[in-house]
């Protein structure tokens, strides 16, 4: 999968809330950075497709990577993607995963934006596990 190379003609915003979602891809990217003293930063960037009634917008979600990040790490666990001790992270293993996604909409100087503040693994009760949890 592949991110979208053209740009919306109009801005995506959606309004706060939870919504169920897919991950589109995801990489490793080296930004500009004038907070690290190397001038860059590495992060892992998501790129998720939410899914609503009326239409699909992408939105991103991106996350320093560094295995002492808390923010990291915590991200990897929620979306099932956490390697034991030792083990490699590919983020290309996240496309296609099912997600929700926990998004955040508010303006500034007249421009609405929406981030993705969190995301974790959809998880389907089957019958037997919603039963499970409805009678201890």
């Amino acid at each position: 999968m592949a991110f979208d190379r053209v740009r919306p003609t109009q801005d995506v915003s959606v309004p706060s809330g939870e919504y169920a979602g897919i991950i589109m891809d995801a990489i490793e990217k080296t930004l500009p950075s004038k907070y690290h003293s190397s001038g860059v930063r590495e992060v892992l960037s998501i790129q998720v497709r939410l899914f609503l009634p009326d239409s699909e917008p992408h939105l991103f979600h991106t996350v320093n990577w560094d295995w002492k990040n808390r923010s990291f790490t915590r991200l990897l666990y929620d979306l099932g993607a956490l390697p034991e001790r030792g083990q490699e992270f590919n983020p290309e293993s996240l496309a296609g995963l099912e997600v929700i996604a926990t998004v955040s909409t508010e303006e500034k100087s007249g421009v609405t934006y929406s981030n993705i503040t969190s995301l974790r693994k959809l998880v389907v009760e089957t019958d037997s596990t919603a039963f499970f949890n409805a009678n201890g």
